[in-house]
């Protein structure tokens, strides 16, 4: 499912590779959750949970920001390496790599690293539906 949009929206001269593969994992991506059958948890963004800091921005753009963030990387990546060699080209690619990579580590550090806004304390509740599955 996720080859189709790859393969044919590149042909569109408006739309380049690294901007259509990002785009097109995540809408492919998407609907796995979904139905009777799904697996929400098999979400390519899931698998830097172990990696707290690197994630930090996952409250901003939640599980499906962090798989666009993660193709859009390799996406870059792989450009840079399938450019010619000329330098021009690859060194746009890797300083946009670079730029991306940056700016979420900027957003990372200053949620990890801020004091607590403030030292009042906060109820939390969790709250777990009984619903038949037949029901859902």
């Amino acid at each position: 499912m996720f080859v189709l949009p790859v393969v044919l929206l590149p042909s569109c001269p408006s739309l380049p590779f690294v901007v259509t593969v990002p785009f097109a994992w995540v809408a492919c991506e998407r609907p796995h959750g979904y139905g009777d059958l799904g697996f929400p948890w098999r979400t390519l963004g899931y698998s830097l949970t172990s990696s707290p800091f690197i994630v930090q921005f996952a409250d901003l753009a939640g599980v499906f920001g962090i798989s666009f963030w993660l193709v859009l990387l390799n996406t870059q990546l792989y450009e840079a390496w399938k450019a010619p060699r000329e330098l021009t080209s690859q060194r746009r690619y890797l300083l946009a790599c670079c730029l991306v990579l940056v700016a979420a580590a900027v957003y990372d550090a200053l949620r990890c690293f801020s004091p607590l806004l403030s030292n009042e304390s906060r109820e939390v509740a969790v709250i777990q539906p009984n619903v038949p599955q037949r029901i859902k």
